[in-house]
This record gives structure tokens, sequence and C-alpha cells, in this order.
């Protein structure tokens, strides 16, 4: 059990991770991912409450993005601008739309 100043503490500052899942569409190189991947760290980068953008992907395609918000709040309002977001169009077209799981977690350590 966490001492109630330190609860209190993480409570007023929680930061939040989001996790998505996802594949590619076929025939989407690495090379065009990679420069799309560029173009979307660029846009989340300037998004409020952004703290960090990493990337991994799993030997049968499967890829993860690891995001960092400083609330909850922020992460949620960047998910909301992120699929209207003109620049943002080649990773969505690239995404198979149907292989995406996104989580919110606050983060606690």
């Amino acid at each position: 059990m966490l001492p109630t100043f330190l609860v209190k503490q993480w409570s007023m500052v929680m930061k939040a991770i989001e996790l998505v899942l996802y594949k590619l569409k076929d025939g989407i190189g690495e090379t065009a991912f990679s420069e799309i991947s560029t173009t979307t760290n660029n846009w989340l980068a300037q998004q409020p409450g952004f703290i960090t953008r990493r990337h991994g992907i799993k030997d049968d395609g499967e890829r993860v993005d690891y995001v960092e918000w400083e609330s909850m709040e922020d992460a949620k309002a960047a998910g909301e601008k992120f699929m209207n977001a003109p620049e943002l169009r080649p990773f969505i077209e690239a995404t198979d739309m149907s292989s995406v799981t996104m989580r919110h977690f606050e983060l606690v350590a």
C-alpha cells in the first residue's frame, strides 16, 4: 500500500501510456513506412502533453506503438484529432484498421 501523500501526488500528475497494436496493409514496405512514421512522430510531438513514442515490430509483422502523455486527457484529445489530421492520412491508409487494438493506462511507476 502506498503512503497517502504519494497517492495524492500521483493522482494530481498522473501520466498516461497509450499502447496501439496493429498491422500494415499488404504491400507497404519498411522504407515507405519509416517515412510515414517520421511524419507521425512529428505530428505527435506538436500535440499538448506528448512525451515520447516508441515503435516495435514482431516477426509476424504485428506492430506496437508505445506513447507516453502528460495526462489521460492529453492522450484522448490527441486521439480525437488523429483520424482527421490530413498529414496522417498516409499512416491511416497504410494501416490494416481491422487489426488495430488501442489501450490506455495510467503510468504508476
